[in-house]
């Protein structure tokens, strides 16, 4: 066999208790579970001590983007993931018409720095083109809405979450409802939405999609149209989708931030379980961080836009044009746009510091408590000394709080993911979420090993066979004979998660041996070099 793991204590994925077995892969696959003994391999792992469990696989990744040119995933790879969805938000990088093409070389120039040629179109295209450049994890494709939105519906010049305030006519729906037949063709999951960045989307448009999907028997993953405010709302829409079409759903991310509205994801919580008891496959998936994105001070707050940092310094340390600009910012955060129902910029109270070099004493606390603790008369006082002190490289965010975490982990039907991607240079891209680096780790660290909210069989099962069976595959998510082998190997009593807000981009401790696809690409906690990973089709799937 090419691979045999003795010793170790199995979790196999389903829930079930751990037991002690050898496993053997041989040409990609686990070909034999036993608890007597199977001799060695041409690599024998020792996993004495150490839980041998399935690989990880994320519900919510925005690795589609990053993997476009290859990529060792690196990053995925030591925190025990080894499938990853493409299309997150509904944003894919495939599966679009010519007239996309510029605009899609444009975003990958910005964000990942390609600047080659978009020579694909299609899933099957792009499938080829990322597996002959190599990629460490798997990436199980979904077609992303607002691609065939936007390819059908004409290509404005803007970025991602450009809106275009009008439900599409009949031709230009066909036309998305082609784009996606051709995208399920090719082997996509289903379809994912990103529904807040895309407020002018209705029901009927979202039905019409679905019952594509469900001729495929594909799902639907959605970043729904409120986190926050319309939280209920938006938990509610997506529940009627499933009814109305029968498409199983997924509710990527889910949470809800800032203050006002901790709290209602227990009434979330009640709702998918009424659902589910009615017969609607819905499930949701979460981060164990109670930061959002987190991001510059500069780049949140919009202070001296066209000027470069020495410059909207030199302005705020003058108080006469800091009198100007706090005007200005005051009129902006009091504006709204009514079709969104949210300001301009977010509100000054859910902006939270989540790192500031000079000012550690105020880290967890919004601007205007900032303002208390540090002696200033209010929030907009606060905000100039963090941005003169840490010279805008503050980190701010929206927060969740841990309690309504730990009630959306503890339920049944809720997975783990990242809402991350497969890692960039972060000298070149700047810094990332640390939760593209620790969130497996943390679950097992904080929430099995620490709080103990979940067993340590249950966090696997969450982050294995409970989104495997979802996505409807039926060969990765368990150790059994004749799965794929997808296999994580980790020590339970040293995992840590070692990336913090500050310092994001640090790999986790404990987790030994990683292998996808039958080959070893962590070996002993170091990276091989090996890119096993594949775009998957779904099951069932017959490409013409």
């Amino acid at each position: 066999m090419d691979i045999v793991i003795k010793n170790g204590k199995v979790v196999d994925g389903t829930g079930n208790p751990w037991f002690k077995a050898h496993i053997g892969i041989d040409d990609g696959k686990i070909v034999e579970v036993s608890r007597h003994d199977i001799g060695g391999g041409a690599i024998t792992i020792d996993a004495e001590g150490m839980v041998v469990t399935p690989g990880f696989i994320n519900l919510h990744s925005h690795s589609g983007v990053t993997v476009v040119d290859g990529n060792p995933c690196e990053n995925s790879l030591r925190q025990g993931l080894t499938t990853e969805i493409g299309g997150g938000d509904g944003r894919a990088y495939y599966g679009f018409k010519e007239n996309l093409r510029p605009f899609i070389r444009g975003i990958l120039r910005e964000y990942v720095g390609y600047d080659g040629e978009v020579d694909w179109l299609t899933l099957e295209e792009y499938r080829r083109r990322v597996e002959e450049k190599g990629i460490g994890v798997n990436i199980a494709p979904f077609c992303g809405h607002e691609t065939i939105r936007r390819s059908s519906m004409g290509c404005p010049n803007e970025y991602w979450g450009g809106r275009w305030n009008r439900p599409p006519t009949p031709e230009e729906l066909l036309e998305m409802k082609r784009l996606l037949d051709e995208c399920m063709r090719h082997g996509a999951f289903g379809l994912a939405t990103g529904i807040e960045y895309t407020p002018e989307v209705t029901m009927d448009e979202l039905v019409e999609l679905c019952k594509v999907v469900v001729r495929y028997g594909g799902v639907h993953i959605s970043h729904i149209r409120s986190e926050s405010t319309f939280l209920v709302e938006a938990v509610k829409e997506i529940i009627e989708l499933s009814r109305i079409t029968g498409v199983p759903s997924c509710i990527n991310h889910h949470k809800g931030y800032n203050p006002g509205n901790w709290g209602k994801v227990s009434e979330t919580m009640r709702l998918l379980r009424k659902a589910r008891e009615e017969g609607i496959d819905i499930i949701c998936d979460m981060y164990p961080w109670v930061y959002t994105e987190i991001n510059k001070l500069k780049d949140r707050i919009p202070i001296g836009r066209g000027l470069n940092l020495e410059e909207t310094l030199k302005l705020l340390d003058n108080y006469e044009s800091w009198r100007k600009i706090k005007d200005e910012l005051k009129k902006r955060h009091e504006r709204f746009i009514p079709e969104l129902n949210k300001r301009i910029s977010p509100p000054l109270v859910n902006n939270y510091i989540a790192h500031s070099k000079s000012h550690p004493e105020v880290e967890g606390k919004n601007l205007e408590e900032a303002a208390e603790v540090m002696g200033l008369s209010d929030g907009w006082e606060a905000l100039r000394e963090l941005y003169l002190s840490d010279g805008g490289e503050s980190y701010v965010a929206c927060k969740m709080c841990e309690d309504d975490l730990i009630t959306v982990l503890r339920e049944p039907f809720t997975a783990v993911s990242t809402d991350s991607c497969c890692e960039l240079k972060p000298e070149k891209y700047g810094p990332w979420h640390p939760r593209g680096w620790g969130t497996y780790p943390l679950i097992i660290e904080r929430y099995v090993r620490k709080l103990k909210v979940l067993s340590l069989e249950d966090a696997v099962r969450k982050m294995s066979s409970l989104p495997a069976n979802f996505l409807g595959m039926r060969d990765r998510g368990l150790i059994r004979e004749g799965m794929w082998a997808d296999i994580v190997v980790f020590k339970p009593g040293e995992v840590r998660n070692l990336a913090t807000y500050s310092d994001p981009h640090r790999y986790p401790k404990g987790i030994e041996y990683v292998i996808v696809n039958g080959e070893l690409v962590i070996d002993r906690g170091k990276y091989t070099g090996n890119l096993p990973g594949r775009v998957l089709r779904r099951s069932g799937t017959r490409f013409n």
